[in-house]
């Protein structure tokens, strides 16, 4: 049994669901999956599933005074976690906790997130919950799309973290999902991918915090320990680029093939490539 099948969704909250919402379905063509209104205080957020390239991503927004993602929004806001597909939810539990982690809050019988202490400061959730509304669980019909997005996602390319040591980080998180550490470069500063982790049918990447030689060229820099930035295809990086400046949006930094786009601009920190990383599993 693998310990996950692969990425289940990656996770952004921001003090408003249309704020995230709205700019990518006009620049990226994301659809929504579902929304909700979960106003109930242990959940306390409006929210739900898009579907962006080939994979789903949860967008969401504090619901109500005690919502427990009041406090990362207010305080940080972006990228919060990344959520990963399993077939069963108790072997995978008995695996992960038996690798020296600590099981945070559960949702159901079939969802829980570990702590961050574990992980290496990231915020990770383990899921077997299938949804009727997800293509990769059975759903046939098409979502409609949206009107003539600017430069539309073909493929979920990639997800990036800032960690305090790239190489340590990925040897662990590739021993709790029992996947392969991809890359491991000892010492890279925060404008280079100090490690990339296979998640079956994507991949993380993983930059030093600042601190470390180099700058950090990605956006505000961390603090701490957290998920940064998502990585889109796109059929044509150059043609993509084009129509993107044409709407006021630009390229700000380059990683390899791929480059991000003005973080202000963008409701999380958002790169564009039109090809995956040669030690991509899926190429």
């Amino acid at each position: 049994m693998n310990v996950i099948d692969g990425l289940w969704h990656s996770t952004a909250m921001l003090p408003t669901y249309d704020e995230l919402l709205d700019p990518l379905q006009r620049l990226f063509g994301a659809v929504v999956m579902h929304d909700h209104s979960m106003p109930r205080p242990e959940v306390g957020r409006r929210g739900g599933m898009i579907w962006i390239g080939d994979n789903s991503m949860e967008i969401g927004a504090p619901l109500g005074d005690v919502s427990p993602v009041r406090k990362f929004v207010e305080k940080l806001g972006g990228m919060h976690s990344m959520a990963l597909r399993t077939s069963d939810i108790e072997a995978t539990r008995e695996w992960v906790l038996g690798h020296d982690t600590e099981q945070g809050v559960t949702i159901g019988d079939d969802v829980f997130f570990t702590h961050a202490s574990g992980t290496a400061g990231l915020v990770l959730e383990w899921s077997a919950m299938q949804t009727d509304d997800d293509p990769r669980f059975g759903f046939a019909p098409p979502y409609p799309k949206p009107e003539a997005p600017v430069a539309p996602a073909v493929r979920y390319g990639f997800l990036t973290a800032a960690v305090v040591d790239p190489v340590a980080a990925a040897e662990r998180l590739a021993e709790l999902m029992d996947t392969e550490v991809l890359r491991s470069v000892s010492g890279a500063g925060p404008d280079r991918i100090g490690a990339m982790v296979s998640l079956r049918d994507c991949v993380l990447l993983l930059h030093s915090l600042p601190g470390a030689e180099g700058e950090w060229p990605w956006s505000q820099p961390p603090a701490k320990p957290r998920f940064h930035g998502h990585g889109l295809e796109v059929d044509d990086l150059p043609a993509a680029l084009r129509a993107l400046d044409a709407v006021g949006i630009g390229p700000v930094a380059e990683l390899e093939h791929a480059v991000l786009l003005d973080p202000t601009k963008t409701p999380v920190p958002t790169f564009l490539c039109d090809r995956l990383f040669d030690e991509d599993p899926r190429n």
